[in-house]
């Protein structure tokens, strides 16, 4: 199951993404964010994160766009020396305005790989409501969101839901 969802994800990256990059304008942009993890069989934990994440989104002349995002995370020290790489893929509808200013929707699906001596995979799909307020060539950005990763018996990360917020900066080209 995670094998196929994997693959989905980045079958949806590798068709979708070159088709949009001829889009008139590009969306970038950095998040930071604050979330409540709850492991199946664990205490939950606050998380605060800066920045979360790097992002590009593809405008396309519909009220879909399609935006891939990046996670980079490298740990040494202490006697670890690891890394997570997160890469996202995501489609976000405009539900009122346009895409540089009203509030969205968005689903999407990562992928979370993992090196720390022990190396895999996990998966993670969830989705969020969100809202752009101009300004000028950029954008204020504030969205919810709710997402759940599968349990990944090689790393040892059991079934995670994750509820938060986010904000950040976009910025159009």
């Amino acid at each position: 199951m995670r094998k196929l969802i994997g693959s989905a994800v980045l079958a949806v990256a590798l068709v979708a993404v070159p088709s949009m990059a001829n889009a008139q304008k590009h969306e970038f942009g950095v998040d930071l964010g604050i979330s409540y993890e709850k492991p199946s069989g664990f205490d939950g934990t606050f998380n605060i994160n800066t920045p979360v994440d790097v992002r590009i989104g593809w405008m396309s002349a519909s009220k879909m766009m399609i935006e891939t995002r990046l996670n980079f995370d490298f740990q040494s020290g202490g006697g670890v020396t690891g890394y997570v790489i997160a890469p996202e893929v995501r489609l976000l509808w405009a539900l009122g305005g346009s895409h540089k200013e009203g509030t969205y929707a968005g689903v999407g699906g990562q992928v979370i790989l993992v090196g720390n001596g022990t190396s895999g995979a996990a998966f993670s799909f969830g989705g969020g409501f969100g809202r752009r307020k101009a300004m000028g060539t950029a954008a204020l950005r504030t969205e919810l969101f709710v997402a759940y990763t599968l349990e990944s018996v090689d790393l040892g990360i059991p079934n995670t839901l994750t509820i938060g917020a986010l904000v950040g900066l976009s910025l159009w080209h």
